[in-house]
């Protein structure tokens, strides 16, 4: 009974652990972290978002894109250092590549509300997460500390830019105080060379993305017709590429008919077709955190007149 229990846990925490999308093998992100730490002359420091700020409040949590890319991890609050390997120099013992997962210490009040989270203190955590290394975020300026070595260092994060901000915009403010040796720079550029190319179960994520948007629009045009509301179309194709693994659109669905579909970024969706009007619409669905992007354009009256095909 005793190794039965066990065993359950290590299911729900692995269930827990970013794997309610459809994920990658865990060696899939450990290759992309090695890839990155190539790419940098410096520490790689990225924090998750925080569950409950933002628009995580309003429509749910969704992870950083980058961060997911590397880590595979939905949940939030957690953290990730990357270190290249170093040669060793007069002053500096060499260093072999290293990476590190940091995860918020559990909050058994608050997951009654957000649900059960994996914490640092869990024996499974870099099984369960693929990382080489699991440690209680209290550890990471520690961690950064000892991987810097007194010296001065290039820490590569996400850099805001334009007045907004980063998931690492706030949790950096501490290391920027604590160690004036430390220069930020910003980690998209190599991120974004990484992310060109597109693995083989990248490309299977994709084409279901693809797949279930496109049978949200096949719906779509069977239910075009004069006095439907432009709503009930976006909630049709929502729940059709939601009933095919979907978790969310893709951005914010348009369906202007008439007049509403010249407006480019229409967005009220509260228009009733009318017949010899068209409907613009530009909808799609994200699968496991990669997206589809479709706009057509249909004769709300099943055919086009000789001016709209023309157009």
């Amino acid at each position: 009974m005793r190794r039965l229990l066990l065993f359950s846990l290590v299911v729900v925490f692995s269930c827990l652990a970013g794997h309610a999308l459809e994920r990658q093998a865990n060696s899939d992100y450990h290759a992309r972290r090695e890839a990155l730490a190539k790419k940098v002359d410096g520490i790689v420091v990225l924090f998750a978002g925080v569950e409950n700020e933002g628009p995580n409040a309003i429509y749910g949590f969704r992870q950083d894109d980058n961060y997911y890319y590397l880590t595979g991890m939905s949940e939030p609050g957690s953290a990730l250092v990357i270190a290249p390997a170093a040669a060793a120099k007069e002053n500096s013992p060499g260093r072999p590549y290293t990476e590190i997962l940091f995860l918020p210490a559990r909050n058994l009040t608050e997951e009654k509300w957000t649900g059960p989270k994996l914490g640092p203190e869990n024996p499974n955590a870099p099984r369960i997460t693929g990382f080489d290394r699991v440690e209680e975020m209290g550890k990471l300026p520690d961690e950064v500390a000892q991987l810097a070595g007194g010296s001065r260092t290039a820490i590569f994060t996400e850099v805001a830019s334009g007045g907004e901000l980063s998931a690492s915009t706030g949790p950096l403010e501490f290391l920027k105080r604590s160690n004036s040796l430390l220069a930020f720079q910003d980690v998209k550029p190599a991120l974004a060379s990484l992310r060109t190319v597109k693995d083989t179960a990248e490309q299977d994520l994709i084409r279901k993305a693809v797949d279930a948007s496109i049978a949200a629009h096949m719906a779509a045009y069977k239910a075009v017709k004069a006095s439907v509301t432009e709503r009930e179309i976006s909630a049709l194709m929502q729940y059709e590429w939601g009933r095919r693994g979907c978790e969310r659109p893709a951005y914010a669905p348009i369906v202007g008919s008439g007049f509403f579909s010249t407006v480019l970024h229409y967005s009220a969706d509260s228009n009733t077709m009318k017949g010899g009007d068209v409907v613009v619409i530009d909808a799609a669905g994200e699968y496991s955190m990669y997206a589809a992007d479709i706009t057509r354009t249909l004769p709300v009256g099943g055919h086009f007149a000789p001016g709209q095909r023309e157009i």
